[in-house]
């Protein structure tokens, strides 16, 4: 690896992200103390209107119940 600070070198970088461009998603979910949490998330995170999958996500939540 070279000095650059980058865990991934160019060479890499160039075989995940040829355009040298990342899709990020980035979402809260307020699960206003839900107990329970839903089998799936598929649409909350891949919604059928979307055209492609994300690259990366972030996912925030708020008014979660502690140990879930």
């Amino acid at each position: 690896m070279s000095g650059t600070g980058s865990l991934l070198g160019a060479s890499e970088l160039d075989r995940y992200f040829p355009e040298r461009r990342m899709r990020i998603f980035i979402g809260t979910w307020n699960m206003c103390g839900m107990r329970d949490v839903p089998a799936s998330l598929n649409d909350f995170l891949l919604p059928e209107t979307a055209d492609f999958v994300q690259d990366a996500y972030v996912i925030g939540s708020q008014e979660a119940i502690p140990n879930r």
